[in-house]
């Protein structure tokens, strides 16, 4: 969707060259973290149409979900998503892209509206979590039951 030399064309509007189920394993890592809710809404559709019947998708995505950790063992998150609204929240006010969140919910509907089952989260250590797998959420995709 994009290139070295330009971008093509707009994240929220790029149709990738790829056919369809051409792809068993598409990750995309810390690119849901810098994209705009319409324009997660077109990679998220993007994904399910290269994606194989049996394929799945990673990526990775900052999540709120109102069960960020307290406690003893529990450290201050590391990024404050203090702007937005309630479909999508980030950090640095003059350039948005720098750190997009998304409430856990709203992944959910937007997968959905793209026919993308979530196989399974994994939260990372950005929020506080002293146990996260990964800096960022992981969240892992497929087209499973989904038609």
């Amino acid at each position: 969707m994009y290139t070295i030399q330009k971008v093509c064309k707009a994240p929220q509007q790029s149709h990738s060259r790829f056919p369809d189920a051409a792809f068993d394993l598409i990750v995309l890592k810390s690119v849901f973290t810098h994209l705009r809710p319409d324009a997660v809404q077109n990679y998220l559709k993007e994904t399910r149409r290269m994606l194989s019947p049996d394929g799945r998708c990673l990526g990775t995505f900052f999540l709120l979900n109102g069960q960020q950790p307290s406690g003893a063992k529990a450290a201050e998150p590391s990024i404050h998503f203090k702007f937005g609204d309630d479909d999508w929240r980030f950090a640095q006010q003059e350039m948005p892209e720098l750190a997009i969140a998304y409430p856990e919910s709203r992944l959910e509907e937007m997968a959905g509206s793209a026919k993308l089952h979530i196989h399974s989260k994994h939260y990372g250590y950005w929020s506080g979590r002293p146990d996260g797998l990964s800096y960022q959420d992981i969240v892992l995709f497929d087209a499973a039951g989904v038609d």
